[in-house]
């Protein structure tokens, strides 16, 4: 046999088992296991400082001091909280040039409320904060019940706004009184980057970006036993939002205020996103469920943190959470649980 002949042959060869590992993998994805290169990273707390990590597990790095961490939608800054100072910070990815968005430096001392951030934008953070000094924010939020505002803030800790005005304590010679004791909580922006939908109390509103037009779109019905209003999301193509009241459950409404439907007990419900489900807690637990956005279905999956909603793939079909100190990969369907580091509160880059 010719040099040529044997050379012919072991390239053919080789190309052919070559395609057949390309066409295997391709019927399924990624290989069973593996997760694919291009599935961005993972941001999360452990021991008071951010670290990110693979989706896979490796290249685990340590970037600075903070707690929830969030992308923003380019996936190049991290906004985190820290719990020792309570403040509002953002930095690069590699946890580089970080800023203390609300750091004045003396009264009024911003006092951020844990986990109530979320970008608008690129550039634009909105959060919840009480605007006094800690001294004064203590008294009341300890004697009755407190109050906070939601303002909005550039990345770069430019164009503070503040978008509602609960009173702030007033130092009398008695003390410190509180006038109005609103809580306007669980800023969250809608899909297409338009409106906020917030709690104040037992309300849920909308408003303009700017603060302007703020409607109150729940109904007065008797399945509403006026309690406060928790967290909201919205769906995919902004259309409904769901909620959670204190002690009252799950419900689902149309962004103008029609079709009010009480979807399940729970609290911290989050639409997936692919707007097919709704992932949710059990009431005072932390048994994570799935359920249909008409209430139908209802999946039981795992447990997690419900201080840390789950944070989605940027492909969406699969999800990221804490439960036990660890960080979990889980598909959308609730199979296939990977454990890949030590952690809470993780968050997927887009």
């Amino acid at each position: 046999m010719s040099r040529e002949l044997m050379l012919f042959i072991f390239l053919g060869g080789s190309l052919l088992l070559f395609s057949g590992c390309i066409a295997k993998e391709s019927e399924g994805g990624s290989p069973i296991g593996m997760i694919g290169i291009n599935e961005g990273k993972i941001a999360y707390e452990s021991d008071d400082f951010i670290h990110v990590v693979n989706p896979d597990g490796t290249d685990e790095k340590r970037l600075s001091e903070g707690d929830y961490p969030k992308w923003s939608p380019d996936g190049k800054k991290i906004a985190v909280f820290t719990n020792c100072n309570f403040e509002l910070w953002v930095m690069n990815s590699d946890g580089s040039e970080k800023i203390n968005l609300l750091d004045t430096g003396d009264c009024p001392y911003y006092h951020p409320s844990i986990n109530e951030f979320s970008w608008v934008s690129n550039e634009k953070i909105s959060f919840s904060s009480s605007r006094d000094c800690y001294l004064c924010d203590w008294l009341c939020q300890n004697e009755i019940s407190g109050y906070t505002n939601i303002g909005t803030i550039n990345s770069d800790g430019s164009t503070l706004r503040w978008l509602t005005n609960s009173t702030a304590p007033k130092k009398t010679e008695m003390g410190y009184e509180c006038e109005e004791r609103v809580r306007n909580s669980n800023p969250v922006i809608s899909p297409d980057g338009i409106k906020i939908a917030y709690s104040s109390d037992n309300k849920l509103l909308l408003m303009n970006l700017d603060g302007s037009g703020k409607t109150s779109i729940l109904p007065q019905d008797p399945l509403l036993k006026g309690g406060n209003i928790a967290s909201s999301s919205w769906s995919p193509d902004g259309k409904k939002i769901v909620f959670g009241q204190y002690g009252n459950g799950i419900f689902i409404i149309d962004s103008d205020g029609k079709n009010l439907l009480k979807l399940t007990e729970g609290e911290n419900p989050l639409w997936t996103s692919d707007g097919r489900k709704i992932l949710y807690y059990e009431h005072g637990g932390y048994g994570l469920n799935l359920i249909n956005p008409d209430g139908t279905n209802k999946k039981e999956l795992s447990g997690g943190d419900k201080r840390c909603p789950p944070s989605f793939s940027p492909d969406g079909k699969k999800f990221v959470i804490g439960k036990n100190s660890e960080v979990w990969i889980v598909n959308l369907d609730g199979t296939g649980e990977k454990n890949i580091v030590k952690g809470d509160c993780p968050s997927w880059s887009p």
